[in-house]
């Protein structure tokens, strides 16, 4: 396992287009350093199991599912990006932080800090938005700022 902790990343925070938006529109840094690998978090599944009325539809989360893998990446944070993270998260009212251990496709083990929404918080499954479902293939697509959502400025 290696010491360092890092981010698991899953969903639209795999769009780095729609993350740097969502920063610059909040005057807030960009938060992640370099990816470290795609990785894995071994008995959980991606839900869409919330629904955010800025996504105009669900967004996805985590949850707990014996023999599945929950595909995303790992991620150095940089100085300050946790509390971004933490503020594009809502953590005081919907996510929580999950200490997890993601697999890589070495096979070797990280510790990461993951966002799971709260399970008070979740209910039946919903819609995912577009964008969500292009991030969430792993894929950086070539979108423009008004695909994401994001402002033109």
């Amino acid at each position: 396992m290696t010491g360092e902790l890092l981010y698991f990343a899953y969903g639209s925070n795999l769009n780095a287009i729609n993350l740097n938006c969502w920063c610059e529109e909040r005057g807030l840094i960009y938060p992640l350093g370099e990816k470290v690998a795609n990785a894995y978090l071994p008995d959980t599944r991606l839900i869409v199991n919330y629904s955010s009325s800025f996504r105009r539809g669900g967004i996805l989360n985590i949850k707990y599912q014996l023999g599945q893998a929950a595909p995303g990446a790992l991620f150095r944070v940089l100085p300050g990006g946790w509390n971004v993270l933490d503020v594009k998260g809502d953590t005081a009212q919907m996510y929580k932080h999950l200490n997890i251990v993601a697999l890589t496709d070495d096979g070797r083990e990280h510790v990461a800090v993951a966002y799971q929404i709260d399970a008070s918080k979740t209910s039946k499954t919903f819609a995912p938005p577009t964008q969500i479902i292009s991030a969430s293939s792993g894929k950086q697509w070539r979108l423009t700022r008004s695909m994401t959502g994001c402002s033109q400025r």
